[in-house]
Protein backbone atom coordinates (compact mmCIF):
# COMPACT_ATOMS: atom_id res chain seq x y z
CA UNK A 1 0.00 0.00 0.00
CA UNK A 2 1.33 3.46 -1.48
CA UNK A 3 1.23 6.55 0.73
CA UNK A 4 1.07 10.27 -0.13
CA UNK A 5 2.23 13.50 1.14
CA UNK A 6 0.56 16.56 0.06
CA UNK A 7 2.90 19.43 0.73
CA UNK A 8 1.37 22.95 0.31
CA UNK A 9 3.91 25.81 0.43
CA UNK A 10 2.61 29.65 0.80
CA UNK A 11 3.98 31.17 -2.17
CA UNK A 12 1.94 34.02 -2.32
CA UNK A 13 3.53 37.22 -1.94
CA UNK A 14 1.52 39.79 0.63
CA UNK A 15 -1.00 42.62 -0.85
CA UNK A 16 0.39 46.01 0.97
CA UNK A 17 -1.44 49.08 1.57
CA UNK A 18 0.50 52.34 2.61
CA UNK A 19 -1.24 54.88 4.32
CA UNK A 20 0.16 58.79 5.27
CA UNK A 21 -1.71 62.19 4.84
CA UNK A 22 -1.22 63.93 1.65
CA UNK A 23 1.02 66.67 3.39
CA UNK A 24 2.67 67.59 6.84
CA UNK A 25 4.92 70.31 7.69
CA UNK A 26 9.24 70.22 9.23
CA UNK A 27 7.18 70.57 12.52
CA UNK A 28 4.62 67.46 12.51
CA UNK A 29 5.44 64.35 13.74
CA UNK A 30 3.54 61.89 10.89
CA UNK A 31 2.15 58.34 11.04
CA UNK A 32 3.00 55.99 8.74
CA UNK A 33 1.31 53.12 8.70
CA UNK A 34 1.58 49.73 6.30
CA UNK A 35 -1.40 47.39 6.88
CA UNK A 36 -1.09 43.82 4.97
CA UNK A 37 -3.60 41.20 4.14
CA UNK A 38 -1.62 38.97 6.12
CA UNK A 39 0.74 38.35 8.56
CA UNK A 40 4.24 40.01 8.34
CA UNK A 41 7.48 39.15 9.41
CA UNK A 42 8.78 40.73 12.56
CA UNK A 43 11.97 42.17 10.46
CA UNK A 44 13.68 42.47 7.35
CA UNK A 45 11.17 45.23 5.36
CA UNK A 46 12.60 47.62 2.77
CA UNK A 47 11.12 50.68 3.65
CA UNK A 48 12.64 54.61 3.03
CA UNK A 49 11.69 57.94 2.19
CA UNK A 50 12.92 59.85 -1.28
CA UNK A 51 13.28 63.63 -0.25
CA UNK A 52 12.87 66.48 -2.65
CA UNK A 53 16.84 66.14 -3.03
CA UNK A 54 16.70 62.89 -4.04
CA UNK A 55 18.10 61.58 -0.85
CA UNK A 56 17.54 58.28 0.76
CA UNK A 57 16.57 57.92 4.30
CA UNK A 58 15.79 54.11 5.99
CA UNK A 59 12.33 54.12 8.30
CA UNK A 60 12.26 51.36 11.12
CA UNK A 61 8.33 50.79 11.94
CA UNK A 62 6.97 49.12 15.03
CA UNK A 63 5.66 45.31 14.22
CA UNK A 64 2.39 44.48 14.99
CA UNK A 65 1.22 41.11 13.26
CA UNK A 66 0.33 43.03 9.68
CA UNK A 67 0.44 46.28 10.08
CA UNK A 68 3.66 48.25 10.52
CA UNK A 69 3.33 51.70 12.06
CA UNK A 70 5.39 54.58 12.57
CA UNK A 71 5.59 58.26 13.73
CA UNK A 72 8.06 60.34 11.17
CA UNK A 73 9.52 63.29 11.74
CA UNK A 74 9.92 65.47 9.15
CA UNK A 75 12.06 68.03 10.82
CA UNK A 76 15.36 68.06 8.63
CA UNK A 77 13.33 66.95 5.54
CA UNK A 78 13.46 70.35 2.69
CA UNK A 79 10.65 71.16 1.70
CA UNK A 80 9.18 69.50 -1.39
CA UNK A 81 7.39 66.33 -2.22
CA UNK A 82 9.05 63.10 -0.80
CA UNK A 83 7.91 59.68 -1.96
CA UNK A 84 7.38 56.78 0.80
CA UNK A 85 8.70 53.26 -0.58
CA UNK A 86 7.51 49.80 1.47
CA UNK A 87 8.40 46.38 0.26
CA UNK A 88 7.92 43.67 3.05
CA UNK A 89 8.46 40.02 3.63
CA UNK A 90 5.43 38.18 5.33
CA UNK A 91 6.14 35.59 7.85
CA UNK A 92 6.85 32.86 5.45
CA UNK A 93 9.34 35.29 4.44
CA UNK A 94 7.37 35.87 0.52
CA UNK A 95 8.45 39.33 -0.72
CA UNK A 96 5.50 41.81 -1.37
CA UNK A 97 5.61 44.32 -4.64
CA UNK A 98 7.09 47.86 -3.78
CA UNK A 99 4.46 50.69 -2.72
CA UNK A 100 4.90 53.93 -2.82
CA UNK A 101 3.07 57.18 -2.06
CA UNK A 102 4.17 60.62 -2.04
CA UNK A 103 3.92 63.68 0.73
CA UNK A 104 4.06 67.39 0.36
CA UNK A 105 6.22 68.46 2.82
CA UNK A 106 5.49 72.09 4.21
CA UNK A 107 7.92 74.79 6.09
CA UNK A 108 5.29 75.73 8.54
CA UNK A 109 1.81 74.89 10.65
CA UNK A 110 0.33 77.78 9.21
CA UNK A 111 -0.49 77.98 5.47
CA UNK A 112 -0.50 82.16 4.41
CA UNK A 113 -3.27 83.05 2.06
CA UNK A 114 -3.12 85.98 0.47
CA UNK A 115 -5.60 87.44 -2.39
CA UNK A 116 -3.70 90.58 -4.16
CA UNK A 117 -5.75 93.75 -4.30
CA UNK A 118 -7.61 92.68 -7.71
CA UNK A 119 -11.42 93.79 -8.58
CA UNK A 120 -13.93 91.50 -9.14
CA UNK A 121 -17.17 93.39 -11.04
CA UNK A 122 -17.64 96.60 -8.23
CA UNK A 123 -15.90 94.44 -5.76
CA UNK A 124 -12.25 95.19 -4.51
CA UNK A 125 -10.17 92.49 -2.62
CA UNK A 126 -7.52 93.31 -0.57
CA UNK A 127 -7.17 90.42 2.05
CA UNK A 128 -4.90 87.78 4.22
CA UNK A 129 -5.37 85.63 6.63
CA UNK A 130 -3.28 82.65 8.23
CA UNK A 131 -4.93 79.21 8.36
CA UNK A 132 -3.92 76.55 10.68
CA UNK A 133 -2.90 73.10 8.80
CA UNK A 134 -4.54 70.08 10.97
Amino acid sequence: MASYLTLMLDTTEPDIELLLPSYTTQQSNTEITIIANETLAESGHDIYIIDSRGIRTDLTLTYNGNELVGLIDFGSFPMGMATVYARVLDEVHNLSGIVSKSIRVMNSEFMKVSINHEKYGNVDINHEEAYQVD
